[in-house]
């Protein structure tokens, strides 16, 4: 009973402190610009909790003796440390924690191509972009989900392109630049995906789009408060769980 709260703590607290963390982004006066990498960071930190103890239990729990150890809590139940049984074990969450590792380390650097942009509207977001590129005098164009950065091209007011995207030439690293944009109106979420070649001109944007934001005042985004009620509820459960477990404690120091 103690591993399993124990557990159910590790669990539940990773995922508590990142929904604290979304509650203070989305609860801000203006939209937050965070990079892909620390954006993604925070949710493998929510998924701590299963991938150190979870993980392994499930693989643990595909043997008998595991399974009667995490369910009794008797170490009878397994066999004496050391022998070939042991080594493979270790070997096993060895595996497991290297490919835990190695996809960790690939989706943050696939996400260093990414920005996030917390606590915004849709509209508001392309207003703010378009303006951020006629300041900076980039020609751009609107597309399904994506801007092109033109810059062969002279600047006009044309805002929509309406070609798909099936129909366009290979990026030229040197005059067109597409960034494909993913929004979630419901969260209040947008994300720009940059092309690895970019690397210049996203500084440059995102630095006067950030400056360009911190003057947008966004209305109240409920999803900030759902997110604050939830991280209450999950640190409710924990201090109930730890309440729970000093008492089975101490019931076991009284025999």
């Amino acid at each position: 009973m103690i591993l399993v709260l124990l557990g159910g703590i590790a669990f539940i607290f990773p995922l508590a402190v990142y929904c604290l963390i979304l509650a203070s982004l989305n609860r801000q006066r203006h939209p937050v610009m965070v990079s892909g990498t620390w954006d993604f960071a925070e949710v493998i930190f929510a998924c701590s909790g299963f991938i150190l103890f979870g993980g392994p239990c499930i693989l643990s729990g595909l043997n008998r003796h595991w399974r009667e150890y995490w369910l009794t809590g008797r170490s009878r139940a397994l066999p004496e440390f050391g022998g070939a049984w042991w080594y493979f074990w270790i070997a096993i969450w060895g595996l497991y924690f290297v490919f835990v590792i190695a996809w960790a380390a690939f989706m943050l650097w696939r996400r260093r191509l990414v920005t996030s942009i917390y606590n915004i509207e849709e509209d508001t977001f392309y207003d703010g972009l378009g303006y951020c590129l006629d300041r900076l005098h980039i020609p751009w164009k609107r597309g399904n989900g994506m801007i092109l950065l033109d810059f062969a091209a002279k600047p006009d007011k044309e805002d929509n392109w309406n070609e798909a995207p099936s129909t366009r030439s290979t990026i030229s690293e040197c005059t067109t630049v597409v960034v494909k944009i993913d929004s979630f109106p419901a969260m209040r979420h947008v994300s720009l995906r940059w092309p690895a070649h970019a690397t210049q001109v996203r500084q440059e944007v995102e630095d006067e789009l950030a400056r360009i934001l911190v003057g947008v005042h966004t209305e109240n985004n409920p999803v900030g408060t759902w997110m604050l009620w939830l991280a209450a509820i999950l640190f409710a459960v924990i201090v109930v769980t730890l309440m729970v477990l000093i008492g089975a404690l101490f019931v076991l120091a009284r025999r």
